[in-house]
């Protein structure tokens, strides 16, 4: 049987056209509805992950405008006013609103609300403990003295406002910032970046720093303002916020608010998403922390202590008394004044329920010295530091029946004058260096029997002035000053007995170069002592004859270095009115003598200082009751052009 081998044809892989035609559509499908999958997973990131940035953002913003309220001293309506105590804010191109001079204002129909802020300068970041307020150098108080804390704090605005769908930061500070204070600011003002950008080598003082660019992607209406009367109140301010109100009456109803209510509501997209996210916080001024929108109702804490404290006279019996209200609130406070610096014989005055008051009934061309503490239901304040301020009007030199050339008595680089009143009362004049004189400052009183009243200068181991006097049973008596606008002690040291010996006692400064004060007793002849810390006398030194025969009375008086060796010198006016020189030679004796004119017959003279800051001793003549003459030393024993003032 014959056997056939059966071959079958081997298949090649892949597909046919037929097969091809049937699995195409459903690969393209597949492959589609993947990549759809992978489309919308990766929008859904990206929009989480951008609705998460936008959050962040608000809520950073938010941080920052509660750190600036918290530390502000009142809410503004706009930027160029005079606030209170504060520096006239006059704006400049690119500082306004629109990169011009157009103030901020915290209602604006076209723009938005905007949020305007009165800020204390500072010397260091206020956050920092070693952080102090700078105060102007432009009042009474030398920046040098230990009341410089008593002139006006600087102050400087921050305002928050939405331009081109950004929310920015701007810091605007007074003009003159970098000269005007005690100190330079640590805050710098800023303008529009691409005006920096644009303007690298502009010397503009007011752009050391970019505007904050805090928020993107914000309209006009996204950003709103809310002010409360306190940080409990549930109903906003209807004047503050009003649009219908004046500048004039919101920025009244602002000073004494206290909270504000900010809220923020920006919109963007994210993979062709839109995207939102709102925040709200509220705020309270002067160091309380920020609380959810929907206010607590919490107890009150005892309120801080006010700030700022300022007083001027506004007539001859009257001052204007105005300072920052602390944290709180206080619903009042209580105001102390005093004529004397160590606030003995107080005046209160209670239930003051806004921060500012007038004191009427007072004494003409006098300071004051002034201090407030703030009151709530929840206990009180300590007082603030003490302020001074002057009533308006002159103040007779008749009124003194001596008058003793002290020296720089509150150690500002400006020699004194005390008048004793026949009285008792002996009152401190400040010299402004410029031969003029302010205010009455009282001191204390002496008695009415004071024979001598002398300022002999600043003895060894002490940093100030004292003055010096004798009564008619012959006891001496000294008093120290403080180094600033009183004594150490109204307690009098004694200084000696047997004064009533010598026909007159005056002070001679340096005269005896081993101490710097001198004190001598005329008669007959000179005998003359150098004055300890404690009022001990060291001495007498004897020293001529014939004094008291050729200037009588007491018309012998230091005349200071008045010839520029270094030595004191002193003078005598004879009955004919002829004055003459004796240069002090530092041993007790003198060198040969000079003629400094004639006709000195009958007017008060006293001498011995700088008057005028030229460095040269001037001599003091009082020649009516509202007026005298400085007669300026030369520095070579003669005058310079004698200068005529009234009282101020």
């Amino acid at each position: 049987m014959k056997l056939v081998r059966t071959v079958r044809a081997k298949r090649e892989k892949g597909f046919t056209i037929v097969e091809l035609l049937v699995v195409a559509p459903v690969v393209v499908l597949t492959i589609g509805a993947f990549v759809t999958v992978i489309v919308n997973m990766t929008g859904d990131v990206l929009a989480a992950r951008t609705s998460t940035l936008l959050a962040y953002n608000v809520q950073s913003a938010l941080n920052t405008i509660n750190a600036d309220v918290a530390l502000s001293s009142t809410f503004l309506a706009q930027t160029n006013l005079t606030e209170g105590p504060s520096t006239t804010l006059a704006l400049s191109a690119p500082q306004g609103y629109g990169d011009d001079t157009t103030a901020f204002n915290n209602v604006d129909n076209t723009n938005g609300n905007m949020l305007v802020l009165n800020m204390l300068a500072t010397t260091a970041n206020p956050l920092n403990s070693s952080a102090a307020y700078v105060f102007l150098n432009n009042l009474p108080n030398s920046c040098t003295s230990n009341q410089a804390s008593q002139n006006t704090p600087m102050t400087y605005n921050i305002v928050y406002f939405v331009k081109n769908n950004t929310l920015w930061r701007r810091v605007l500070l007074p003009s003159n910032y970098a000269t005007a204070g005690c100190n330079i600011p640590w805050q710098q003002p800023s303008c529009n970046p691409t005006f920096m950008t644009n303007n690298p080598g502009a010397p503009i003082a007011f752009c050391k720093t970019k505007d904050q660019d805090l928020l993107d992607n914000i309209s006009t209406s996204g950003f709103n303002i809310q002010y409360f009367n306190t940080a409990s109140a549930t109903t906003p301010n209807s004047v503050a916020s009003d649009v219908g109100s004046s500048v004039a009456q919101r920025n009244a109803a602002l000073q004494s608010l206290t909270t504000i209510g900010a809220s923020i509501s920006v919109s963007s997209t994210a993979a062709g998403r839109p995207i939102s996210q709102s925040g709200a916080i509220r705020s309270t001024r002067l160091g309380t922390t920020a609380s959810t929108i929907a206010p607590a109702s919490t107890a009150p804490t005892s309120p801080g202590i006010p700030t700022g404290l300022v007083a001027s006279g506004t007539s001859t019996s009257q001052l204007a008394v105005s300072w920052y209200a602390p944290s709180g609130p206080p619903s009042s406070y209580t105001l102390q004044y005093s004529a004397k610096e160590d606030m003995s014989s107080v005046t209160t005055i209670s239930n003051i329920t806004s921060a500012n008051t007038t004191i009427s009934g007072l004494s003409t061309g006098t300071v004051y010295f002034i201090q407030v503490k703030a009151v709530n239901s929840a206990g009180t304040s300590t007082f603030s530091a003490i302020a001074n301020g002057t009533t308006q009007g002159s103040t007779p030199w008749s009124n003194y029946t001596n008058i003793a050339a002290v020296g720089d008595w509150n150690k500002d680089g400006k020699n004194d004058i005390i008048g004793y009143k026949a009285n008792g009362d002996i009152e401190l004049r400040l010299g402004n260096g410029n031969a003029t004189f302010g205010g009455i400052i009282a001191l204390t009183n002496i008695g009415t029997t004071v024979r001598n009243f002398i300022g002999p200068g600043t003895p060894t181991g002490l940093t100030a002035p004292v003055v010096w006097w004798d009564n008619t049973s012959g006891a001496g008596f000294m008093l120290k000053s403080d180094g600033a606008l009183g004594l150490v002690s109204s307690t009098p040291l004694a200084s000696g007995t047997t004064w009533n010996t010598v026909t007159s006692v005056f002070a001679a400064p340096k005269y005896v170069t081993a101490n710097g004060a001198t004190i001598i007793g005329k008669a007959a002849g000179l005998t003359i002592y150098s004055l300890g810390s404690t009022g001990a006398l060291t001495g007498p030194t004897a020293y001529g004859s014939g004094w008291d025969a050729a200037y009588p009375g007491d018309r012998v008086f230091g005349l200071g270095d008045f010839n520029s060796d270094g030595f004191g010198d002193i003078a005598g006016i004879s009955s004919a009115g002829a004055m003459t020189g004796y240069p002090g030679t530092g041993t007790g004796t003198t060198g040969t003598t000079y003629s400094l004119g004639s006709g000195w017959t009958g007017d008060r003279v006293t001498g011995g200082w700088d008057y005028t800051g030229d460095g040269k001793a001037d001599v003091l003549r009082f020649v009516s009751p509202n007026t005298f003459y400085v007669y300026q030393g030369s520095g070579a024993n003669a005058w310079g052009t004698p200068l005529n003032y009234t009282v101020p």
